[in-house]
Parts: C-alpha cells; structure tokens; sequence
C-alpha cells in the first residue's frame, strides 16, 4: 500500500492512477490531523462490496 500527500498525488496523478487500476495497488491520501483517505480501483472497491454481501449473507444463515 502507497502512502502521499496530495501534493505528490496532484503532481503524479497518472502514476498513482495506473498503479491503483492496472497493478491492483491501493493508495493512502494522507490527510491533516491523520484524516486520511484510501483509494482503490473500481473493480477492487465493487469486490470488497461483494465480499461482505456474501459474509452477510452468510452470517445471517448461520443465525437460525
């Protein structure tokens, strides 16, 4: 995982974006007072979403 500030980002945007798409990489925006942001690929980002839905789902079964 990649940690920048936003001047590196704003300077390099093309380089992070490329690495957070085609390399999976996933970026920490570093924030003031550690209010910090974290960014990933949409495909990455639309997995995790799925991963929990099926943890949910499986949770719930386990319930009853």
């Amino acid at each position: 995982m990649l940690a920048v500030t936003p001047a590196m980002l704003s300077k390099d945007f093309q380089k992070y974006s490329d690495k957070i798409h085609n390399e999976k990489e996933r970026l920490i925006l570093m924030g003031k007072e550690e209010k910090n942001i974290v960014m990933l690929s949409l495909d990455d980002y639309n997995e995790m979403l799925r991963d929990l839905y099926v943890l949910k789902k499986r949770d719930i079964g386990n319930d009853y």
